[in-house]
C-alpha cells in the first residue's frame, strides 16, 4: 500500500493528534496523572505518553512494546525509571482511552485512503 500520508505536511497531521490528545485528557484524572508525573511539563506527558499510547496501540503494539518506546525519553529526561512502572501506566491508560484508540484507528484508515485531516477530525468528532 502506497504511504498517502505524504501528501499532508506535519501541521495538517498535527491537528489530528492533537484533537487526540484533547480528547484523551478528559478520560480520566489528567491533573492527577500529571501529579504523579510531575518530574515532566504537560508537553512531555502528552506527546510522551498519551500521544504515544494512543497512536501506538492503534498501530497494533503491545503493552510491553509501547513502554518500551517510552522509556528512552524519560530516561534521557534524567528520571530513573522501571518498565514496568510504565507497562503498569500502560495497561491503565489503555482502558481509559479506548475510544481514542479506535479513534486513532479509523484516521490511520482514513488517512491512508486520502482523506484530509480536517475531515478526519469531523469522523473522529462523532465518536469522541
Amino acid at each position: 500500500m502506497d504511504n498517502n500520508l505524504e501528501q499532508f505536511s506535519d501541521e495538517e497531521l498535527y491537528i489530528i493528534t492533537d484533537y487526540l490528545v484533547k480528547s484523551a485528557k478528559t478520560r480520566f484524572n489528567y491533573t492527577k496523572f500529571r501529579k504523579s508525573l510531575s518530574q515532566f511539563d504537560e508537553e512531555f506527558i502528552d506527546f510522551h505518553f498519551i500521544n504515544t499510547i494512543v497512536m501506538s496501540k492503534a498501530g497494533g503494539l503491545e503493552n510491553h512494546e509501547i513502554a518500551a518506546r517510552i522509556l528512552p525519553n524519560v530516561l534521557l529526561s534524567g528520571y530513573n525509571v522501571e518498565i514496568d512502572e510504565l507497562v503498569n501506566i500502560v495497561n491503565q491508560k489503555e482502558t481509559d482511552l479506548g475510544l481514542e484508540i479506535l479513534a486513532a484507528q479509523i484516521a490511520m484508515d482514513s488517512l491512508q485512503n486520502g482523506t484530509h485531516p480536517n475531515l478526519v477530525v469531523q469522523q473522529i468528532s462523532k465518536i469522541l
